[in-house]
């Protein structure tokens, strides 16, 4: 699979973790720059997107090496549409309803 910039992708590290995150830059020396990555973990109710790393400032770019890897791939839509809400600014309202009584 080639990476593009631009694209939001799957990464399976060797140490078994798993994150999401869009890719902003593919270098030549096997490196790719990320925003906003979000770890796949288990939670209560089933997966869970949370920040890959508690310490590092969000708004910055991170740089992965893709010798780490052991899959990568383009997730679902189900879990693009996860990504996006929760690297989003935009807070949506709640969904309003007429109640007739």
């Amino acid at each position: 699979m080639k990476i593009k910039k631009k694209g939001i992708y799957s990464f399976k590290l060797n140490s078994g973790e798993e994150l999401i995150a869009k890719v902003v830059a593919v270098n030549d020396d096997d490196t790719v720059e990320l925003t906003q990555p979000l770890s796949i973990g288990m939670g209560q109710t089933g997966a869970v997107l949370m920040p890959s790393m508690i310490s590092g400032d969000p708004t910055q770019r991170v740089t992965l090496n893709l010798t780490v890897c052991s899959l990568t791939t383009t997730p679902t839509e189900q879990v693009i549409e996860s990504y996006n809400q929760g690297t989003s600014d935009i807070s949506l309202p709640a969904e309003k309803k007429i109640i007739m009584g």
